[in-house]
């Protein structure tokens, strides 16, 4: 999948920044917005640099396609030096409590 995003000249180098967009319904009881995913048939515009912005402003609404799930997962993915299978599993529930 893809997100759309924006990238500019500053001093430093280069500025980035994901575009985000009100969230879908399934995802609005855990933020206020999500990052806005970019279908496929999509790509070669937003990659395109004489494209017009007026044709990526439809493609910032696009349905998530069905198998995109949340799902908790553990503080595992927090750190960026963690790049491996275990950033996918899913939390166990755990209780009021627990540890």
């Amino acid at each position: 999948f893809a997100l759309a995003s924006l990238t500019w000249p500053s001093a430093a180098g280069s500025e980035f920044a994901v575009l985000t967009r009100a969230p879908t319904a399934g995802l609005a009881r855990i933020h206020d917005r999500m990052p806005a995913w970019l279908p496929r048939e999509a790509l070669a515009d937003w990659l395109d640099p004489r494209a017009v912005p007026a044709r990526w402003r439809a493609s910032l609404q696009a349905a998530l396609p069905d198998d995109f799930v949340a799902r908790r997962v553990s503080a595992h993915v927090n750190d960026p030096r963690h790049d491996d299978p275990r950033c996918l599993e899913a939390e166990a529930q755990r209780g009021l409590f627990d540890a």
